[in-house]
C-alpha cells in the first residue's frame, strides 16, 4: 500500500512539475498586465523543467505519507507554490506579492485552526522575527542586489508558516542552504562577489526540510487528525 502510495504521488507531482513554468508565465503575465510593463527576464527555463517536476514529484510524496490528511493537503499545495514562485525568481529575480499573499494567508489560517488564537499569534510573531532577521541581510547587502524585499517577505511567510518556536529551524535551515550554496559555488568557481542569491529556492528548501523534519512532527504543533 506505501509503496503504491509513493508511486500515485510520485507520478503526480511528475505531471505537475511539468507545469511549474506555465503556472509561473501565467503569474507574470497577469502581473505584467495589472501593472502595464515587461520584466525582464534573467534566466532560461529551457532544459530545466526536469528539475522542478523532480521536486514538485518528492514534495508530493513527503505529503503522502504524512498521517494528517489535512495536514498532508496543505504540505503539497504550498510546497507547489513554492515552486512556483522558485521559478520566477529564477527567471524573473521577481517574487510577486500575490504569491506571497497567498501563503501568508494559509500560514496564519493554518496556525489559527491548529492552536487556535495563541497559534494565530505565534504564526504573526514568527513572522516579524523573519522579517527582522532577512530584513537585517537586506540592509546589509543594500545595494549588491543580494537580499531584496521580496526576500524578505518570502522569508517571513515561511517564518510565518512554521510558527513559534519552530521558527528558528527555518532560518537554521536556510543558512545551511545558503551555505552549500557558496561552498558549491566557490569550488566550481561560478560564484563571484557580484553573483545573485536564488532566495526563492533557498526559502523553499529550508521550508521542504521544515516540513519533512521531526520538528515538524512534535506532539503539539498540531492536532491529531487534522
Amino acid at each position: 500500500m506505501t509503496l503504491t502510495l509513493i508511486m500515485a504521488a510520485g507520478g503526480i507531482g511528475l505531471a505537475a512539475g511539468w507545469f511549474i513554468p506555465e503556472a509561473g508565465e501565467k503569474l507574470m503575465s497577469y502581473k505584467a498586465s495589472k501593472k502595464m510593463k515587461e520584466y525582464p527576464v534573467y534566466g532560461n527555463a529551457a532544459g530545466k523543467k526536469w528539475l522542478y517536476m523532480a521536486g514538485t514529484a518528492l514534495a508530493l510524496i513527503a505529503s503522502a505519507l504524512e498521517p494528517s490528511p489535512w495536514k498532508a493537503v496543505f504540505f503539497a499545495l504550498l510546497s507547489y507554490l513554492m515552486f512556483v514562485v522558485t521559478y520566477l525568481d529564477n527567471r524573473y529575480r521577481i517574487i510577486p506579492n500575490e504569491a506571497v499573499l497567498v501563503t501568508l494567508g494559509a500560514g496564519l489560517l493554518y496556525g489559527l485552526a491548529v492552536k487556535g488564537p495563541a497559534g494565530l499569534a505565534g504564526s504573526l510573531a514568527a513572522m516579524a522575527c523573519g522579517v527582522l532577521v532577512c530584513g537585517a541581510a537586506a540592509a546589509l547587502t543594500r545595494g549588491k542586489g543580494a537580499v531584496g524585499a521580496g526576500d524578505v517577505k518570502l522569508m517571513a511567510v515561511c517564518c510565518c508558516m512554521a510558527g513559534m518556536p519552530d521558527f528558528m529551524n527555518v532560518l537554521l535551515y536556510m543558512a545551511l542552504t545558503l551555505g552549500v550554496y557558496c561552498i558549491g559555488g566557490l569550488k566550481t568557481k561560478r560564484l563571484t562577489l557580484k553573483s545573485y542569491f536564488p532566495m526563492g529556492a533557498l526559502s523553499l528548501r529550508a521550508w521542504c526540510c521544515l516540513c519533512i523534519s521531526s520538528s515538524w512532527k512534535k506532539p503539539g504543533l498540531y492536532l491529531e487528525g487534522f
